[in-house]
């Protein structure tokens, strides 16, 4: 059985592994969207720019956003990984 001080030491021993997990993670979505942006702007063909850049919306928000249903009356739609939507306007 851990005494109270290696109880303690153990956990921070976890939170320091945590966060340094959640660092790696942050650091390696930020190379991902900078690839992103890269391949974005350095992309002629603007069809494809704006495919990027849809891509570059869903990993920085986390919804895909429906430009056509903006330019309606029936307002802007977005959607989640999970398939729900959400409407605004």
């Amino acid at each position: 059985m851990l005494t109270f001080k290696q109880l303690v030491a153990e956990l921070a021993r976890i939170l320091r592994a945590g966060e340094a997990l959640v660092e790696k993670v942050v650091e390696a979505r930020e190379r991902k969207l900078r690839g992103m942006i890269r391949s974005f702007q350095n992309e002629p063909d603007a069809g494809k720019s704006h495919a990027r850049w849809r891509q570059i919306e869903k990993e920085v928000f986390g919804v895909e956003y429906n430009d056509q249903a903006c330019r309606t009356s029936t307002g802007c739609v977005y959607r989640r990984p999970s398939g729900t939507t959400s409407k605004t306007g």
